[in-house]
């Protein structure tokens, strides 16, 4: 997880953001 204020474990998975 890069940014937690970005998505969090979603900013480390591009399909579900």
């Amino acid at each position: 997880n890069t940014n937690v204020d970005d998505g969090g474990f979603m900013n480390d998975l591009p399909l579900l953001k």
